[in-house]
């Protein structure tokens, strides 16, 4: 998507739209400006909605060592509830070691280890994570016919009763 932070009107509405919609979610985190107030709010919803998120520290390679740790312990401390992993990568580091077909490039960039890391936690449970999905959306649903139900019975009521009151007042 976007994202939260897009200068385009409607690009934040619409970034809002789709997370109601994942199974899953890859948070990029600019190095530069990782942990920003603007996101506090969309990933608490994400945490809300019980969906996964894999952080992703891009641009990590523009951070010195001591400074690659310091932000990814900042990240994990604005929402812990929600992003229980970050994992530092250079977008452009992994596209010139695969342009290149540097392997060792490619490590040092963090590609290696995010592919891996989207292996493991999300596509060999994907079907694991869409049926956790589809129960939260149908407990949901639920739930909302139940107080749909529930007001128009109330509705109904004090409509019924206004009209006793009157026929015997």
């Amino acid at each position: 998507t976007p994202g939260f932070n897009a200068v385009a009107e409607g690009h934040e509405t619409r970034a809002a739209e789709l997370l109601q919609r994942a199974d899953a979610v890859v948070w990029l985190f600019d190095a530069g400006q990782a942990g920003r107030a603007s996101e506090v709010e969309p990933l608490e919803r994400l945490a809300s909605l019980g969906v996964r998120v894999l952080g992703v520290l891009n641009k990590a390679d523009r951070l010195a060592g001591g400074d690659v740790e310091k932000v990814l312990d900042l990240l994990r401390r604005v929402a812990p509830a929600v992003v229980s992993t970050v994992l530092p990568c250079s977008a452009k580091r992994a596209l010139g070691a695969r342009v290149t077909g540097d392997e060792a490039e490619l490590q040092a960039s963090g590609f290696a280890t995010l592919r891996a890391t989207l292996d493991e936690q999300f596509f060999t449970k994907a079907r694991t994570l869409k049926r956790a999905v589809v129960e939260r959306r149908v407990v949901g649903a639920v739930r909302a016919l139940r107080a749909s139900q529930t007001a128009e019975a109330e509705r109904l009521a004090g409509k019924m009763l206004a009209r006793h009151v009157s026929i015997l007042g």
